[in-house]
This record gives C-alpha cells, sequence and structure tokens, in this order.
C-alpha cells in the first residue's frame, strides 16, 4: 500500500490534488493543492482512498522517485517531469 501525506481539505474531498512528489527518503507521496501542509492540516491517507475521489491519480504511484506531476486545476492533465 503506497501511504500519502496530504492535507486534510484534500483528504476530505473539498480541495483539489495540483502537486505530487515523493518525500526526499522515497518513502511516501507528497499531494498537495492550494493550501500549504503545515502542522494543522497534515494527514496520512492511502492512495486508493484520494482515487475514489480522483480517478486522475490512477497510477500515479509508478512516478519516478525523482520527479513531480502538477496541473493547474482538477480539470487539467497532469504535466509529469523531473523535478526541477
Amino acid at each position: 500500500m503506497i501511504h500519502v501525506k496530504t492535507t486534510s481539505a484534500i483528504a476530505n474531498g473539498t480541495e483539489p490534488v495540483l502537486s505530487i512528489c515523493y518525500d526526499a527518503e522515497g518513502e511516501y507521496l507528497v499531494m498537495m493543492g492550494e493550501e500549504p501542509l503545515n502542522e494543522t492540516n497534515t494527514v496520512m491517507v492511502s492512495i486508493e482512498d484520494l482515487v475514489t475521489e480522483d480517478p486522475s491519480l490512477e497510477g500515479i504511484e509508478t512516478l519516478p522517485h525523482s520527479w513531480r506531476a502538477i496541473r493547474n486545476s482538477a480539470h487539467d492533465t497532469w504535466d509529469i517531469g523531473p523535478s526541477d
């Protein structure tokens, strides 16, 4: 199971995922939206839970560890490539 560090707004479906990358150690995916991650809104969830809410996340766990995926809105396609 792939674990994801994200905001509570993304986890509860009130905000879309706009940016995805792996953490520095490659242990879990970090998914961010408009709201930045901080100590009061960060949660760990399974990728399966998020894919249920947003089918565009299907297969994102295959993202290479040094790459990122970004989009401007939930209606845009993912721009996937190496992290800068």
